[in-house]
């Protein structure tokens, strides 16, 4: 959802350019905006990240890093 309500405000930001109003408070605005959904999207993959780890040693995870050493070697 944040990134979407950032998407909208970018395309606010846009508009303002192309009205040549990049210099106002509405674009100030804008750009707050994508800021605070950038910070919240941020937030959630940090507090999201335990769950993965967790799902992760629950599944039988692959080789790792060797297993993508293989791969782009073979690439």
């Amino acid at each position: 959802m944040p990134f979407y309500f950032a998407l909208y405000q970018a395309f606010k930001l846009l508009r303002y350019i192309d009205k040549n109003i990049a210099f106002s408070e509405l674009s100030v605005k804008a750009l707050k905006n994508i800021k605070h959904c950038a910070l919240t999207i941020s937030g959630l993959y940090v507090l999201g990240m335990p769950l993965f780890r967790f799902i992760a040693k629950k599944a039988d995870p692959p080789v790792g890093l060797l297993g993508l050493l293989v791969i782009s070697l073979r690439s």
